[in-house]
């Protein structure tokens, strides 16, 4: 009886008693084959574990992922997927609690995305053009400086 075999008659009661004795044989005269069968039964517990159970927040994204998605084949954005988890459950479940970071469901979010194994559609690296930066700095922060004393000159008056 090899590893795997052994390992699949653990599930069954009727075989329990059997095992004990064999196992109890194994361990004193064979310690190899014993670890084997052990290193068999964590590999179908890592097989049996599912992300979704693991974390219950997973399910929620997962249907916020396939509602994002649509009827579209590609893979949505994470925006997308945040808007509509945020549409259905609430700003306060996305940040798990945390309203002094925002950031912290984004970062928990992408994890748990990426364990499941939904993709997100790659973005542009970077600023979007157009926006305003929080910080400017050299010849940006001097015209914006000009604009304003010109601005604020004629309403002083």
């Amino acid at each position: 009886m090899n590893a795997e075999q052994l390992a699949l008659c653990v599930r069954e009661r009727e075989y329990h008693d059997l095992l004990k004795g064999y196992l109890l044989f194994l361990a004193l005269n064979n310690p190899k084959e014993l670890r084997e069968i052990a290193d068999e039964l964590c590999r179908q517990k890592r097989r049996r574990r599912n992300p979704l159970t693991k974390c219950p927040r997973g399910a929620a994204l997962q249907a916020a992922y396939y509602e994002a998605c649509g009827d579209s084949t590609s893979a949505p954005t994470f925006s997308k997927v945040k808007a509509a988890f945020i549409a259905k459950h609430g700003k306060q479940k996305w940040n798990g609690g945390h309203d002094d970071d925002q950031k912290h469901g984004d970062s928990s979010a992408r994890r748990t995305l990426k364990t499941l194994g939904l993709p997100l559609k790659e973005m542009k690296k970077g600023r979007p053009r157009g926006s305003k930066s929080s910080r400017l700095s050299g010849p940006q922060a001097l015209r914006k400086a000009i604009r304003k004393e010109e601005i604020g000159t004629p309403a002083q008056k």
